[in-house]
């Protein structure tokens, strides 16, 4: 976060993948980001679900195209900084690779 801190300036877009929520929550109070905006996503597995947990096996790829789209539209003529595990475990296990796809789009 303290990374993100000194570099995200404030007219960019910051996307928090659902990978790295808790995380963002807990140590953006010691390190504020001033990013214009912070897009929370809603897709992939997290890696500490409280509520509202659906499998990745049940998201639609139109609902992942969505998703994508909408940080194209949030971050056209800006920054976009993306926030997510890169564990390679982690994609693995989940039989998708969710950073793969953001660099296609």
């Amino acid at each position: 976060m303290a990374f993100l801190r000194e570099r995200v300036g404030s007219d960019d877009v910051l996307f928090v993948h659902p990978t790295m929520r808790e995380q963002f929550k807990h140590y953006t109070r010691f390190y504020p980001i001033v990013a214009q905006r912070i897009i929370h996503g809603n897709l992939g597995k997290p890696c500490c679900p409280r509520h509202d947990y659906r499998p990745p096996e049940q998201e639609s790829e139109k609902e992942i195209i969505d998703e994508i789209s909408s940080l194209k539209n949030a971050a056209a003529s800006r920054r976009l900084w993306v926030l997510m595990t890169n564990r390679r475990l982690h994609w693995v296990h989940m039989r998708r690779n969710d950073i793969e796809m953001l660099d296609r789009a």
